[in-house]
């Protein structure tokens, strides 16, 4: 089995069924079962990150929703899903309380030609605007840090449901990404954030 936990920042914050937690800006969780680096927070305009709580956090194996060992031709097919929400002290900041989920389904193979099958989701606002037409789905075969740096891109909608059948072009780990973004724009101090998450599969077999 292929090991490789990514290192992105973290806070303290956090609490998961199946994750810990690292000091830093930057929620991250790491599910023990598979590997699973995730990631969720609302971005200034002038790029400071506001961590999002991170309200459940699941990876399961398709069909039988247990982590297990690879099946007999050499594929598991699982899903994570992660659902977050902005805290107490981003509202307080920017007047901005907002929700998101992001489901990323894959097949993790026998080798490193792994394929992100397809991710889907919503965010929802409850104080403040979604900003039509602004979402924004990337992924790739990296933890992008800039997301627009990533290989690939589409426009997406406020629920969003995307077939992707992407394959790693990683040669060392056979990673896969992917980060759904979305404008928010913030009545109470006039001004448009970023409402982000990023799930990246980061152990395999």
């Amino acid at each position: 089995m292929l090991k490789r936990l990514v290192s992105l920042l973290c806070v303290l914050n956090l609490s998961v069924g199946m994750a810990f937690a690292a000091t830093s800006e930057r929620v991250t969780t790491f599910d023990d079962a598979t590997g699973v680096t995730v990631n969720a927070c609302l971005v200034a305009p002038d790029g400071e990150e506001l961590p999002c709580e991170i309200i459940s956090c699941e990876t399961v194996a398709i069909p039988s929703g247990d982590v297990v060992a690879c099946a007999l031709d050499g594929v598991t097919s699982y899903k994570t899903t992660i659902k977050y929400k902005t805290g107490t002290n981003t509202i307080n900041i920017t007047g901005i309380d907002a929700v998101g989920v992001m489901t990323m389904t894959w097949d993790d193979v026998l080798g490193l030609k792994n394929v992100l099958k397809s991710v889907n989701g919503y965010f929802e606002v409850t104080t403040g605007t979604y900003v039509s037409s602004s979402g924004i789905l990337y992924w790739g075969s990296s933890d992008y840090l800039i997301p627009s740096e990533a290989p690939h891109s589409r426009s997406i909608g406020q629920a969003f449901d995307e077939e992707l059948n992407y394959t790693s072009v990683n040669n060392e780990f056979g990673t896969l990404w992917a980060y759904a973004r979305c404008k928010v724009r913030s009545a109470e101090v006039s001004k448009d954030y970023f409402l982000d998450v990023e799930v990246c599969p980061t152990i395999f077999d």
